[in-house]
């Protein structure tokens, strides 16, 4: 419905009888509902009051009720559906707080929002109320005009102001002196005087229910320094030399930028320092004196202070009466002046007797015998403070010498060198004019010199003395005087029993003697260690192990004016060699071609006469050389070496010193190849210092563990190493270049193994075999030959008579001696190749070569000598392998380093032997050309020296083609 549909509506029921009932019904529809109603209406209440506001707004539509919302916000609220009597609902919100000052004058309103029912637009009523709290004075502060600083003498306005319900009805000021509240006046607004308001105050605001009270407030008030006062730390009376604390005070705004102080000199002002606190000399203001505060509006002085600066006497003088010359006899008066505060209260008189101060008498006038002042005085005046002391005066009172005295400097005991004053004093006036020394020489006085000073030696002066002092009245003599000539210990000796040489483990006295005044106190022994001096022991006589004294030794006496020190003794301590030592030069790791030199050193007495070396061979000992230097080759003392001393006593044995002797490595002859069925298995072995590295090549390269070759290394001791190589059997026939090659620092060598195979014969070739037997006994039969051959050229070397000790190898020859000529004529070694074909042959051959990185190679080489060539085969047509002998007498030694022996035909062999003497045995003979290999076996790898005079035998295996 709309407000436009506001009218009178009758309803009317007919009936089938003619009648019909009527009834009337107002309508009046209006565009806003009624507003809500709040409980109370009005709120006036006091500040913390507990509040509860009630907003009721009718609910027409039950399933379309209002929405209460308050405004502002006041606490939780709480909503409930009523009922009213006339059976309408109502929707009521209850919000509970506190009142508070800030809610005074607030409007709080409820607002009741409606839903229409056809979904338009919503409709909103509200209903406020202004709330009235009522609470004390708050928000209190203090304006003060002007603002800023302001002279002390000007007025300024204080206001107060605040917030309150009621309204404030009493305003008070008050000044915060510390803990205490000063009170100033009253009113909102107050106009004082600045200086009454210069520190700290507050104004407090008042109504009926309490007070609010403003902060702190201070107004900068300028005004000039005033009150200024000094003070004095110490106070009181204080001594003039003491320091005082002179303190400057004054209040001022803006603060005090200068202090200065000022002494009061009559109407004069003298400028003393600066600064608000002074420390000065209580003497420099012991008058009067102020001190002055300024700022940038003026100045303000203290009052005149003045301190009580106390002070021993002074300006203390003597007066005498008559003055001149008086007789020693006559009477004179003595006055004491001096100044002091306080005042003196003792004047006593001394006489200054030299180093000591005689009392004369006591007040400030003193009567007294000429005599008794004869000699320099002065008068003491003192006070509470200290006492002042007058100069020396002196009358002249005439008299003979007397009072004559002796001193001596340095007194008490004097170095005998040293030299001493002696000095005469004596009273005499006139004064003396002769002074004369004595020695006192029994009855008999002896003149030493004459002065009242006299500087001598104190040795001259060692016993009785004195002076004897003259002038025109007479003389006076000294006492008899004598000085304690000290002395250090002199004369020190030593004495030494029993005399002679003694045997290193005896018993020996050693006795130390010495003058010295005072006396010795301590006697100490040393022994003397090149620049260094080793305690031995203490007192005059010292029993002692000669061997703990066999260097040069002294003692030295001491007593408490120094020390005296022997000359160096030495006794005749023998004994035999000790401390034997051996010395290697160079030192550290040398080629074994090289020279070292041995120094054996020893201590021994009497010294060394034999110096011998010895090698440790095991547990035997084999000698090297004599004297205590030994030039030698490095191999000949590669193992471990000493040396001994000798002399008549005994002998002294160094410890076992060992060179490292480093050579190239070698490969040893005990490197060859085996075989089983199915393996073929090489072994390389070397020797070398330091420890070499064996490599393996193939065909000129390096080649290392694979599944074709297994290859395993096993280190035999430091310098030694064998490394094994395993071939199966398919793989034989590509090793007819295979080498191993040993490498370290100092150089390498390589060896190479000759592998053949021979091919399986066939089934045409099985008659041979009956033959094969022939053949061996052939070449049997040719190499008891070769062997009777060796014997006679071993019968005639053994004329040569070779050197002790000369070794000599056997080396592989090269083909670089092709040039020497044959002396005996070629023998041939036949064998049927049938007998080689069922057992394939390895021939190692040996190469030494210097250190380099070129990788093993060969060439083909022929060897050398073969004068006479010739084929054979046998009936069945099967092929003979043969040997040719060739022997020849070497011219000169062989190079150091030759080429390796090419046998890379197939079915071919090479090998070369020479008869040389090895360690004094003879090689004689060849039993077959694989019996090299054990030969070589047998011999250790060392230097080699070759002889001029060798024969070898040249061997080489041939395939015979036809018939010779």
């Amino acid at each position: 419905m709309q407000p436009e549909h506001s009218n009178k509506y009758y309803l009317r029921l007919e009936c089938d009888n003619g009648l019909f009932i009527g009834q009337k019904l107002d309508i009046s529809v209006k565009n806003d509902p009624l507003r809500p109603t709040l409980t109370p209406s009005t709120l006036k209440v006091e500040e913390g009051t507990s509040v509860s506001l009630k907003c009721s707004a009718p609910a027409p539509c039950l399933s379309h009720p209002p929405t209460l919302t308050w405004t502002p916000s006041l606490g939780h609220s709480q909503e409930t559906l009523e009922e009213n009597q006339d059976k309408t609902k109502v929707k009521t919100s209850v919000v509970t707080f506190t009142a508070s000052h800030l809610h005074h004058r607030q409007e709080i309103s409820c607002t009741a929002v409606y839903n229409k029912q056809d979904g338009s637009t919503e409709s909103s009523v509200i209903t406020s109320l202004t709330a009235d709290i009522s609470y004390s004075p708050k928000h209190t502060t203090v304006s003060v005009s002007p603002s800023g600083p302001v002279p002390v003498d000007s007025t300024v306005t204080l206001t107060c102001s605040s917030t309150a319900n009621p309204a404030v009805r009493n305003y008070t000021w008050y000044r915060a002196d510390g803990g205490q509240e000063t009170f100033i006046g009253t009113g909102r607004v107050l106009n004082i005087k600045a200086s009454e308001v210069s520190g700290p105050f507050f104004c407090k605001a008042e109504n009926d229910l309490g007070a609010g009270r403003s902060n702190i407030s201070q107004i900068d008030v300028q005004y000039s320094p005033k009150h200024t006062t000094v003070s004095v730390s110490p106070s009181g009376p204080v001594p003039e030399d003491s320091t005082v604390t002179l303190t400057c005070s004054s209040t001022a705004n803006p603060a005090v930028r200068n202090y200065t102080w000022y002494r009061a000199d009559g109407g004069q002002e003298t400028f003393i320092g600066t600064g608000r606190v002074l420390n000065i000399k209580a003497s420099e203001v012991s008058g009067p004196f102020f001190c002055k505060a300024e700022n940038d509006l003026g100045a303000g002085r203290s009052n005149i202070s003045q301190i009580d600066v106390q002070y021993s006497p002074k300006h203390t003088t003597v007066s005498v009466s008559p003055s001149g010359p008086v007789p020693e006899d006559s009477t004179v008066t003595l006055t004491c002046s001096s100044t002091a505060n306080p005042a003196v209260r003792n004047y006593t008189w001394y006489r200054d007797d030299g180093d000591q101060k005689t009392f004369i008498g006591t007040g400030p006038v003193l009567n007294i015998k000429a005599s008794e002042v004869s000699g320099p005085f002065f008068c003491k005046a003192e006070n509470d403070l200290g006492a002042g002391r007058s100069n020396i005066s002196q009358i002249d009172v005439q008299y003979s010498p007397k009072h004559t005295t002796v001193s001596v400097s340095p007194s008490g005991p004097v170095p005998e060198d040293s030299t001493v004053t002696l000095t005469c004093s004596s009273t005499a006036n006139p004064a003396v004019r002769n002074y004369i020394c004595y020695r006192a020489d029994g009855g008999q006085e002896t003149f030493i010199g004459t002065g009242p000073v006299l500087n001598i030696k104190a040795s001259e002066v060692s016993g009785p003395f004195f002076c004897k002092a003259e002038n025109d009245l007479g003389a006076g003599r000294s006492n008899i005087s004598q000085i304690d000539v000290q002395y250090s210990p002199k004369h020190t000796t030593v004495s030494v029993s029993p005399s002679g040489p003694v045997p290193e483990d005896s018993n020996v006295t050693l006795t130390c003697s010495s003058t010295a005044n005072p006396a010795v106190r301590n006697y100490t022994w040393y022994r003397a260690d090149g620049g260094q001096e080793t305690f031995i022991g203490t007192g005059p006589v010292l029993n002692i192990k000669a061997s703990e004294v066999s260097g040069p030794f002294f003692c030295k006496a001491e007593n408490d004016l120094g020390a005296g020190q022997s000359n160096i003794s030495q006794i005749d301590v023998q004994y035999s060699p000790k401390h034997t030592t051996v010395s290697v030069s160079p030192s550290g790791p040398v080629p074994e071609d090289s020279n070292v030199t041995l120094t054996c050193s020893s201590t021994a007495n009497p010294a060394v006469r034999n110096y011998t070396w010895y090698r440790a061979d095991g547990g035997q000992e084999t000698f090297i050389g004599t004297g205590p230097v030994l030039n030698i080759k490095a191999s000949e003392v590669s193992g471990p070496f000493f040396c001994k001393a000798e002399n008549d006593l005994g002998a002294g044995r160094s410890h076992i010193s060992q060179i490292d002797v480093q050579f190239a490595p070698q490969i040893l002859f005990s490197s060859d190849c085996t075989k089983t069925a199915d393996q073929l298995n090489c072994s390389c072995e070397t020797v070398g210092k330091p420890s070499p590295t064996l490599q393996w090549y193939l065909d000129g390269l390096p080649f290392n563990h694979s599944d074709k070759f297994a290859i395993s290394n096993k280190p035999l001791n430091e310098t030694s190493l064998r490394s094994i190589i395993t071939v199966n059997q398919p793989q034989w026939r590509n090793l007819s270049t295979l080498f191993c090659r040993s490498s370290n620092s100092v150089g390498s060598a390589t060896q190479r193994f000759y592998v053949y195979s021979v091919e399986p014969q066939t089934s045409a070739q099985s008659h041979d075999q009956v033959k094969m037997t022939v053949s061996i006994i052939i070449v049997v039969a040719l190499l008891v030959v070769v062997c009777a051959l060796l014997l006679v050229i071993r019968a005639q070397k053994t004329r040569h008579n070779l050197p002790k000790g000369t070794v000599v190898v056997s080396e592989l020859l090269t083909s670089g001696e092709g040039n020497e000529v044959p002396n005996t004529t070629e023998d041939d070694i036949y064998v049927n190749a049938s007998v080689l074909r069922q057992e394939d042959v390895a021939h190692p051959a040996a190469v030494s070569e210097p250190n380099n990185g070129d990788s093993p190679s060969s060439g083909p080489n022929n060897a050398e000598g073969a004068d006479k060539n010739s084929e054979k085969k046998n009936e069945g047509g099967s092929d003979v392998v043969y040997a040719s002998v060739d022997w020849k007498s070497k011219s000169k030694k062989k190079k150091k380093e030759e080429d390796a022996v090419d046998m890379d035909q197939p079915g071919s062999s090479y090998l070369e032997e020479e008869r040389c003497m090895v360690g004094g045995m003879s090689r004689n003979y060849v039993s077959n050309a694989m019996e090299m290999g054990s030969l070589y076996d047998n011999v250790e790898p060392r230097n080699v020296k070759r002889e001029v005079e060798c024969e070898y035998a040249q061997v080489q295996f041939k395939k015979k083609s036809e018939k010779k």
